[in-house]
């Protein structure tokens, strides 16, 4: 059985985007056939029902041909839940620093996640979705006021924004790092009426929104380490910076 996915959401995007498993299914099959998805081949409607009934695959190119076809971020798709985060983020984030890819449910999405001086990853983009991921930077150079929290917001760009969940991935990296990599800081599930955050260290925190947006506002602390910081989507976003802020609502990368 794979990692379980939120099957109720699966439906709907597969809904509102093709109608029907059939719709979705003629769809890949043209993504393979025109070169759109350059890697991996188109599954059947009986594969895809297994799927949603039994979790994902542990074949990267069926997990991201699938979620190319939907243009969906596979994270979003995942069941991650508190009780999920207490029950098997551990042992995964062991597997994977370990590299133990037998062992991993998640392993075809480490990619998403490795450290890397040139992140996020524009091979699994390119080859699934045909496009580079959409990434922004903005800097803390920890001169003037430090030591609170910015309020970062980000408003997707497409017409997909009210209906198509979408997932923002957070990077940093501190200026007089020898290495110079990227290392992730997590990831924000953006769903209809809620935000999901899941951080690196294992936080989960969920917020419900008054109303369906396509502008969404995370924080961040700003301490006294010049840092860089970089917000990536499968999906186009604009976004801006607010410190020190006085929010205190958002969803939030806690200071440690």
């Amino acid at each position: 059985m794979g990692f379980p996915i939120r099957r109720d959401l699966v439906e709907r995007v597969i809904r509102d985007t093709h109608g029907s498993v059939d719709n979705l299914i003629v769809h890949w099959e043209e993504r393979v056939r025109t070169r759109q998805q350059k890697v991996g081949r188109a599954r059947n409607r009986s594969t895809v029902y297994k799927w949603l009934q039994s979790g994902f695959p542990k074949s990267r190119d069926d997990i991201f041909g699938f979620c190319s076809a939907l243009d969906v971020d596979p994270i979003i798709l995942l069941n991650i839940t508190a009780e999920t985060i207490e029950q098997v983020y551990k042992k995964e984030r062991l597997y994977f620093a370990l590299s133990k890819i037998g062992l991993s449910k998640l392993s075809p999405l480490w990619a998403l996640y490795a450290p890397n001086e040139k992140w996020p990853n524009d091979v699994i983009s390119m080859d699934y979705y045909g496009r580079q991921w959409y990434a922004c930077d903005f800097v803390h150079e920890a001169k003037g006021a430090v030591g609170a929290y910015a309020a970062i917001s980000v408003s997707y760009l497409d017409e997909t924004a009210a209906r198509i969940p979408k997932v923002l991935h957070i990077a940093y990296r501190w200026r007089d790092a020898v290495d110079g990599l990227w290392r992730p800081y997590g990831s924000l599930l953006h769903l209809a009426n809620q935000d999901i955050l899941v951080q690196e260290t294992g936080d989960y925190q969920e917020r419900t929104l008054v109303r369906p947006s396509s502008q969404r506002i995370f924080r961040t602390f700003f301490g006294y380490t010049p840092t860089e910081f970089r917000i990536s989507s499968l999906h186009r976003f604009s976004f801006g910076v607010s410190f020190p802020s006085a929010d205190d609502l958002s969803v939030v990368f806690r200071a440690r």
